[in-house]
């Protein structure tokens, strides 16, 4: 690929408007192939998203990725250490935006924080406000009233086409010798091993440990404690005074070589479980999960011609569609016994395994697509 740079939009840090394409994916997505560019700005190296059409997909997030969906152990154990960074509250005011069901803020709340949030998926709110959180249903704004201690961005900065802007928002609604806390995917720790392309829609901006402190830095965020779990990073930040932002070292030719390897691998990957999948022909196979993973592989496996049917165990995605498939509970694998059930997640993928131990003593085929989680 030529590396000359190329115009592509503003960069959502630096505002330069050269960039290269270090990536070309398609997701499927509202009855639509969109094709989407992941670039790299050449002034900060930031990584971000250009997708045709170019549209604030985050409003469609509610409906089409389901934040309500009940956490996995590794999600509460996540929860947990976020709650233990942050620390105890005694008393003090936490607002989470993009709160889902309330998991997180449940911790916050039995480590003594005042917990309140939004989130524009309606089930969720439901489920976060039957625990006690003081928590709406839209999406978040500031507002005159709205100061608390600690506000919380979870897996949502990284979601913004603009997230200097949620920042300038978010810093408005810290009360003075307040703190913020960020959880945002590490693009240096990005899973070389799904068949999904991880550079999808839900991600407008992926961040490296030394972009998030530029961003955060150029709005007014002095980074007191910043680390990584897994494939994410986090940071605690207290109020400041905003400064220009700096270019990392090694930027942006580190993030170019990065994604471009991503993009060869992804290629390599959905050949082999492709290939893996061949053989299914001839009979009945339904899909067990009904997100964005199970339309990739609809979209771009042999199972899009395979698939007969489409489950999900979580209830909010239960009659809603999966490509040309309307989503079943699981129960109707018992009722009317596949052949084969290909499970389409990775995050529960041994949890749904273990759910389908009955059909496969009856001789149905379970395709795990990835190794199991190691034991704890």
């Amino acid at each position: 690929m030529s590396t000359a740079s190329t115009k592509g939009g503003r960069c959502p840090l630096c505002g330069r408007e050269e960039s290269e394409v270090a990536h070309v994916g398609n997701l499927p997505l509202c009855d639509a192939l969109v094709r989407q560019e992941t670039r790299v700005c050449r002034g900060c190296g930031v990584v971000f998203e250009r997708s045709t059409p170019d549209q604030d997909w985050s409003a469609l997030y509610g409906d089409v990725w389901q934040r309500g969906a009940l956490p996995t152990a590794a999600h509460r154990a996540l929860y947990a250490d976020d709650a233990r960074r942050i620390g105890p509250g005694n008393g003090r005011t936490a607002f989470e935006i993009g709160c889902g069901g309330g998991f997180l803020l449940d911790e916050l709340a039995r480590a003594g924080w005042k917990t309140s949030g939004c989130d524009p998926e309606h089930a969720a709110v439901e489920l976060a406000r039957s625990k006690g959180h003081a928590v709406d249903a839209r999406l978040f704004e500031p507002r005159a009233e709205l100061q608390a201690d600690l506000v919380v961005l979870g897996d949502v900065l990284e979601h913004q086409a603009d997230p200097r802007a949620m920042l300038r928002g978010v810093r408005a609604s810290v009360a003075a010798g307040g703190r913020v806390y960020v959880r945002v995917p590490d693009l240096l720790a990005i899973d070389f091993e799904s068949f999904g392309d991880v550079f999808g829609l839900q991600h407008r901006v992926w961040f490296t440990p030394e972009t998030l402190r530029e961003c955060l830095a150029s709005e007014g965020f002095e980074v007191e404690i910043q680390g990584s779990h897994g494939r994410g990073q986090h940071a605690l930040a207290r109020l400041g005074t905003p400064r220009p932002w700096k270019r990392p070292a090694g930027e942006p030719e580190r993030s170019l070589a990065l994604v471009r390897r991503y993009a060869r691998s992804l290629r390599a990957r959905r050949v082999e479980v492709s290939d893996r999948l061949a053989h299914l022909a001839g009979g009945e196979v339904a899909l067990y999960g009904g997100g964005e993973h199970a339309q990739e592989l609809l979209a771009f496996s042999p199972l899009g011609k395979l698939a007969t049917r489409v489950v999900d165990g979580n209830p909010a995605l239960c009659g809603k569609p999966c490509g040309p498939f309307t989503i079943e509970a699981p129960e109707s694998l018992r009722a009317r016994v596949p052949n084969v059930v290909v499970i389409a997640s990775r995050a529960y993928q041994d949890e749904i395994r273990a759910a389908l131990a009955d059909l496969e003593l009856r001789g149905v085929e379970i395709v795990a697509l990835y190794p199991p989680r190691a034991s704890a």
